[in-house]
């Protein structure tokens, strides 16, 4: 099936190539590709209402509020604003030009007019008053064909440019009918001589659909596009619009002539196809580096004239043999935790022993790995020591010890709901449902507040939100920054039930789920209002402040969160009878939809990024209008410095929306957890820093392990030895073997010391290793590593809670003699549909035959190694017995 093509919302019409082409060496006009405003137009784009939107958070007294942004309100008040700018990304400016045409209107007077841009964008949440600056006029007054020209030049603190997202010209004169100029705002940027660039598909017979499509510049202009070859069936419908026909022989695609900008990254020209047979960007200047080859869309670029093709330039990167990290790894012997710990200590040839507490969880797991279930042991006891409690009987549960958080809480709790429902999630996985009910109820039944997002105050008593992170009013707003909170709240809420059927407990929570549920559509309704619905941020969650940050973005991140909360109480609500039930579920959808389409034009505009095999990939970023990842562009992020922009990409990056909105092996997900491990994480500032440390490939990290998405990814994807190794680097990078095996905020000791959301996220990551639930499937061992399973070894695990109930079972492996054995106590509460055990022998040799409860058992894949079980019954006993050959039996995927 074919798509339709872009709205034309997605192709500017300011994007089109000018009647005089620019000369090669000229500064670049910037003001095309901004979202302009004039004073006396009545089509201005909805985006433009955010030059005058912009908020940040203050502290009065005892409160925070959102405040309007002093600078841009007092000295660029609407009224008296002539035009205005505002780019995707900031802009570097030395020279702005405002162009006067008599027939316009009357000329102002000079000392009339200033010239003001704003710094620090945040898409477009906040900017820096300090950052608006003025600028004065320097260059002499000129005319152009009977107009008026005034130049103002710049240099701002020495520095011959200034970088700014918005730009406004201010009249202050008492006319009312003078003229809105024509802007133009040159900086560094600089046009470059015309590129001829060949666009190749159909090469396999995987891509062989025609495509019909059209052409977009951004930053840049197509001076003209034609067949690639003659007759090969494509026809020229405009100048960069075309129609394909079936043929045969010919070389298929188009032969395209730009006006492309190289630097810097923030104008660089980016290039998009959008067509039926799927849509791509790619940037002019990575062909500096050789052809573009995008393997999930069967394209091919390479600039004119080079004489390859796309057949031979794939003969070529086979023969080189350049493979991606996931390629490596997959490759790569797995190696245990214990050897990943030392190698991210060096100098420890033997490690302290790992503290015995005086408390192991209900559900209890037996590994052959001792570090392995001693921390899971011991993280279950730290979990349960950092709760306070609270005059109504809830637990404050605590993301940090509470004779640790003194600054933040002068000694106690401090609870923040993006980061504690993680410690709540972890307590009922292991079984301790009580702790993890009272965690819940604190955020259920205690003081409501706003979270720093954009009409939040709309949310009333229905934001599960904590004006006070810490229970003594000390660190005021801290959860009210983390504005994922409510909605992380939401979503272990349900889990809570799913795991304990507590009917008690859900009868009296149910009011306040619904409440809650309400408070998201009206926020995001409120957002939707603001703009057409054919913007990039339309249906989105509005924008909010994601953590440690000062900035508020349109995260996707949020908005998945969002919806998948949403999505998950209004299902649960349904069961119940609830009322609106209905209501929530269709804006769920409606919102899965509209994060749909606004991460595919993502997608779409971003230009594909170059991966360790020398192909391409495509990327969505963490947010919408940023066309290209956000390590290449300046942003102005306020957080870590340098290594701002690689942390949100690192936690809140594209893959945030795997499996919520692309499932585990579409082609896109799986594309970003190659640019996640070939170029995000090699990018690590802490690696960088502390590059002496750990100098391995193997040896990865991210920026905070607890909060990466792309372990989940890894394993939804059942990629288990990119799984393995990415869990195992996390905890080896955070753990502090030499201070009782706590866990840090950051690698290499980074961060805050002793942080329990890092702890509960690494025993979450273990229980999937031995037991999830993917839907209505129950997988039992589907992520152990295999040296777990040499002859003589066993894994046991007891009293795991499911959503279908409680269930235990222990894999005996005597590989020795060819054989592994599994006793398996099912749930009774709820059948899964499906029961999937996964037996991965050391040697990877084959299954061979197996039995169950004595019976001849055939459901089996022997590539994945995994046996489907019979859902029935009590206890089944299972015997595997392994050969050489296992191809005869089974199934073989």
């Amino acid at each position: 099936m074919t798509k339709e093509l872009g709205s034309p919302r997605e192709l500017n019409p300011t994007f089109s190539r000018p009647a005089d082409l620019p000369v090669e060496g000229a500064p670049v006009d910037q003001v095309p590709w901004a979202y302009a405003y004039r004073r006396d137009s009545n089509t201005n784009p909805p985006e433009t209402q955010w030059l005058w939107a912009s908020k940040r958070m203050e502290r009065d007294g005892s409160v925070w509020t959102f405040h309007e942004v002093e600078g841009i309100s007092r000295l660029c008040p609407r009224e008296k604003v002539l035009c205005a700018f505002l780019w995707e990304e900031a802009r570097q400016f030395n020279h702005i030009e405002l162009e006067f045409k008599p027939a316009d209107g009357a000329l102002p007077q000079l000392d009339d007019l200033t010239v003001f841009s704003a710094g620090k964008g945040a898409i477009w949440g906040y900017d820096d008053a300090n950052t608006l600056q003025y600028w004065p006029t320097l260059a002499p007054i000129t005319t152009h064909a009977g107009a008026t020209v005034y130049h103002f030049v710049i240099r701002w603190w020495g520095i011959p440019h200034f970088t700014g997202q918005k730009m406004y010209v201010v009249y202050r004169g008492s006319r009312e009918d003078v003229a809105i100029p024509t802007v133009r705002a040159f900086g560094s940027a600089a046009w470059q001589k015309p590129l001829t660039v060949e666009i190749e598909w159909g090469f396999t017979s995987e891509h062989s659909a025609l495509r019909n499509g059209r052409l977009e510049a951004y930053n840049g202009y197509i001076i003209k596009a034609g067949p690639l070859a003659n007759g090969n069936g494509l026809h020229m419908t405009g100048q960069q619009a075309w129609n394909e026909q079936p043929t045969s022989g010919a070389r298929r695609g188009l032969v395209v002539e730009l006006e492309p900008v190289a630097e810097p990254t923030e104008s660089r020209t980016v290039i998009t196809l959008w067509s039926t047979a799927g849509d791509v960007s790619f940037a002019p200047r990575d062909l500096e580096r050789g052809p573009i080859l995008a393997p999930s869309l069967g394209i091919f670029i390479t600039q004119a004239g080079s004489g390859l093709t796309a057949r031979q330039y794939q003969a070529q990167l086979a023969a080189e043999g350049a493979q991606t990290v996931r390629q490596q790894v997959r490759q790569h012997a797995e190696y245990d935790l214990l050897a990943a710990v030392k190698a991210y200590n060096p100098g420890h040839d033997t490690l302290p022993d790992i503290p015995v507490p005086p408390y192991t969880a209900p559900m209890r797991i037996d590994t052959p790995e001792p570090l392995v279930n001693g921390q899971w042991n011991l993280g279950a006891w730290h979990l349960l020591r950092c709760n306070e409690k609270m005059p109504n009987g809830a637990d404050c549960t605590s993301i940090f010890p509470l004779n640790y958080a003194t600054f933040f809480s002068g000694g106690g709790a401090v609870a923040i709901g993006e980061e504690s429902f993680q410690i709540l999630r972890a307590l009922d996985l292991m079984g301790q449902h009580d702790k993890a009910a009272s965690g819940i109820n604190y955020w259920l039944y205690g003081d409501h507040a706003a979270n720093f997002m954009w009409y939040s105050e709309l949310m009333g008593d229905g934001a599960l939100c904590n004006s006070y992170s810490a229970p003594d009013g000390i660190a005021i707003g801290y959860d009210q920054k983390h504005y994922g909170g409510h909605a992380n709240i939401l979503q272990t809420a349900v889990l809570h039930y799913r795991l304990t059927a507590d009917r008690s407990w859900l009868q009296q929570a149910l009011p306040l789920l619904a409440k809650a549920c309400q408070a998201i559509v009206k926020v995001r309704r409120a957002w939707m209002e603001q703009l057409g619905t054919d913007c990039w941020a339309y249906g989105l969650i509005p924008p909010g402040m994601g953590g440690d940050t000062h900035d508020l973005r349109s995260f996707y991140s949020a908005s998945a969160k969002y919806y998948s909360a949403l999505r998950d109480v209004a299902k649960l609500l349904a069961e119940e009878g609830w009322p609106g039930a209905t209501e929530f579920l269709d804006e769920a959808e409606l919102a899965r939809q509209d994060l749909r389409r606004a991460s595919d034009r993502s997608a779409a505009l971003t230009p594909v990024v170059r991966v360790n095999d020398g192909t391409y990939r495509r990327y969505i970023s963490w947010q919408p209008y940023m066309r290209g990842i956000g390590t290449d562009l300046p942003l102005g992020v306020d957080w870590m410095g340098a290594a701002s922009a690689l942390y949100f990409e690192g936690v809140m990056g594209g893959l945030r929306l795997v499996p919520l909105i692309y499932a585990p092996e579409n082609p896109l997900a799986q594309e970003m957890l190659d640019v996640c491990e070939d170029l995000l994480l090699p990018q690590n500032a802490l690696l960088k820093d502390k590059k002496e440390t750990v100098t391995n490939w193997f040896l990865r990290w991210g920026p905070q392990g607890g909060h990466e998405p792309h372990h989940q990814a890894h394993l939804l994807a059942d990629d288990i030895p990119l799984y393995l190794r990415s869990v195992f680097n996390a905890y080896a990078s955070e753990v502090d073997p030499d201070n009782g095996y706590v866990l840090w905020e950051l690698p290499l000791k980074g961060g805050c010391w002793e942080k329990q959301f890092e702890t509960a996220a690494y025993l979450e990551r273990i229980r999937q290793m031995l037991v999830m639930e993917e839907g209505d499937t129950l997988w039992l061992a589907r992520a152990t590593p295999r040296a777990w399973l040499r002859s003589g070894q066993h894994i046991a695990v007891q009293h795991a809670p499911t959503t279908f109930g409680e269930t235990s079972y222990r894999i005996t492996s005597n590989t020795a003699h060819n054989v592994i054995n599994a006793e398996i106590v099912l749930p009774q509460r709820r059948r899964p549909k499906a029961i999937c055990l996964r037996l991965r022998h050391p040697e990877q040799a084959k299954i061979r035959q197996m039995s169950v409860n004595g019976q001849s058992w055939s459901d089996f894949h022997t590539e994945q190694e995994v046996i489907h079980l019979p859902t029935l019954g009590d206890i089944l006993h299972v015997r595997v017995e392994y050969g050489i050959d296992g191809s005869e039996s089974g199934l073989s995927l």
